[in-house]
């Protein structure tokens, strides 16, 4: 039975916005969200995703090079010990990022901005420090850059990107925004691998990233306009302030810190059935955190020998199909 038109009347924030053509911030509801400021953004996670997975292998390569005599060969020994400063770099890396999301969060909230530049800046020391700790050969620098890519990692940065999108004026633009952002990081993916293959060594892939880490910090800060709207966006039965500048600040107190770690966890306690989904989560991205490692640790060996007898395969057959179409003429 279709409900009388008499009902409740109140129209919700989508209707609101779409029919009465709100403006916010500037900006025309009516428009489409890739014509927006907001979409100026949009390059950013694909210029990231290129940096950063075009040092994902060598960021792995660079133990090998710390502990193996000969890197393209490590013995049983010098094998052990690289794959056991790999777990140990990527378990404190990783329990740094998790550590830093409450701190992430505020920062998140004062300015948006500072929050993407603060990603950078992180990720961009990190992988400086990857290549200062190659130059020098010390698994010190090679750790304390792992750390920062630790406080700047790939869900850190679509928690970043998340939190300017949902600045835009409907639920249909942050759907839409957010979307193409994902798109884009995947497309990312895809390219960094391969334009690392085009640099002469691995510590060239370091430089560049970096170099490009650096050239996107100026761009966010020219393209984005500065502080979040106080706005808050409905789902379902749980409201979520975008900008809670206006709420009373916490008085000092030596918990301070620990209670921003533990600022994350507040869902969790306000509705619980949402702790399987996060464990869920938890536990993936931790086992595929280390198993993309252990791929590289294991089984660079047989990959490169795959690799070697493609191309000689590949090779002999252009060379055969070359002498037969010489002999027919």
């Amino acid at each position: 039975m279709e409900s009388s038109p008499s009902g409740d009347t109140t129209p919700s924030l989508r209707t609101r916005l779409l029919d009465d053509g709100t403006q916010h911030d500037g900006i025309n509801t009516r428009d489409s969200p890739l014509s927006t400021e907001l979409a100026r953004v949009l390059p950013v996670p694909l210029l990231c995703s290129v940096a950063l997975h075009m040092t994902a292998a060598p960021t792995i390569w660079v133990y090998a090079y710390l502990f193996c005599e000969h890197p393209e060969q490590c013995r049983d020994e010098e094998k052990r010990q690289y794959a056991g400063s790999v777990a140990a770099a990527t378990a404190a890396a990783n329990a740094v990022g998790l550590l830093a999301l409450g701190y992430l969060a505020r920062m998140v909230h004062w300015d948006a901005r500072v929050g993407l530049m603060a990603w950078l800046l992180c990720r961009g020391l990190g992988v400086l420090g990857l290549e200062l700790g190659v130059y020098l050969r010390s698994f010190t620098c090679a750790l304390g850059g792992q750390i920062l890519q630790g406080l700047a990692s790939d869900n850190l940065l679509h928690f970043n990107l998340n939190s300017i999108y949902t600045r835009a004026s409907s639920t249909e633009a942050v759907s839409v925004l957010m979307g193409s952002s994902l798109a884009l990081y995947m497309i990312g993916m895809a390219i960094g691998p391969a334009i690392a293959g085009f640099f002469p060594s691995f510590e060239w892939t370091f430089i560049v990233a970096a170099a490009l880490f650096g050239a996107i910090v100026p761009y966010i800060w020219v393209v984005m306009s500065s502080g979040n709207p106080k706005i808050t966006h409905t789902l379902g039965n749980y409201q979520s302030q975008v900008n809670p500048e206006s709420a009373p600040e916490a008085p000092p107190s030596k918990y301070n810190y620990l209670a921003a770690v533990l600022t994350p966890a507040r869902l969790f306690y306000e509705r619980p059935k949402s702790l399987l989904q996060g464990l869920s989560l938890f536990f993936y991205n931790m086992v595929q955190g280390y198993l993309i490692n252990l791929i590289f640790v294991f089984a660079s060996e047989i990959t490169v020998l795959i690799i070697r007898q493609c191309v000689v395969g590949g090779v002999r057959i252009w060379e055969l199909a070359l002498s037969r179409y010489s002999f027919r003429r």
